[in-house]
């Protein structure tokens, strides 16, 4: 059974990762948007399993730092 930081989100949104990169979940994968503040690349789609996505668990949803700010 995997912990419960390992569970894949299934909302589409941006999340942040343990390291604090900001990802996009779509309905086909992962895409990995900002690493360190920095854009990378957009483009490639990365698999929970089999791209290792779940390595980086757990994610938090950007919505809820900005609803925390306001």
């Amino acid at each position: 059974m995997l912990a419960n930081s390992q569970i894949e989100p299934r909302a589409v949104g941006l999340y942040w990762d343990r390291d604090g990169d900001i990802w996009q979940r779509e309905e086909v994968g992962w895409r990995l948007i900002l690493q360190n503040g920095v854009s990378v690349d957009p483009v490639s789609l990365w698999d929970w399993e089999d791209g290792c996505v779940r390595d980086y668990a757990p994610f938090t949803p950007v919505s809820s730092f900005a609803a925390a700010d306001g």
